[in-house]
C-alpha cells in the first residue's frame, strides 16, 4: 500500500489539496 500512497501524495502535490 506504499506505492498507492506515494502516487496519491504525488497527485496531491501536483493538484491543490481540496
Amino acid at each position: 500500500l506504499q506505492a498507492g500512497e506515494r502516487e496519491k501524495e504525488s497527485f496531491g502535490r501536483v493538484l491543490p489539496s481540496g
